[in-house]
């Protein structure tokens, strides 16, 4: 799940750093799968960019921790929720 809240007609960095990464020139172009697999990274980064306020995108091998690491967040998150709730 991705939440991203911001003020009308204001933007933060890691909002517009996401927006400028979606480009067709800067995704991998080898095959349909990788460009789709591209736009998922950075979907990703954005999801960690909405708790860490950095968007950055990685090699697989880091995209693969990070969605792991979002999934593990999520989690707890829900975890913690019932608890309280």
């Amino acid at each position: 799940m991705i939440t991203v809240v911001s003020a009308p007609g204001l933007i933060t960095k890691p909002e517009k750093d996401f927006l400028g990464s979606l480009s067709l020139s800067s995704q991998p172009s080898v095959n349909l799968f990788k460009l789709y697999q591209g736009w998922l990274d950075k979907v990703s980064a954005m999801a960690a960019a909405s708790i860490t306020g950095k968007f950055s995108v990685g090699d697989a091998w880091r995209e693969d921790a990070r969605r792991a690491a979002l999934a593990e967040y999520y989690n707890l998150k829900g975890e913690i929720s019932a608890f309280r709730g």
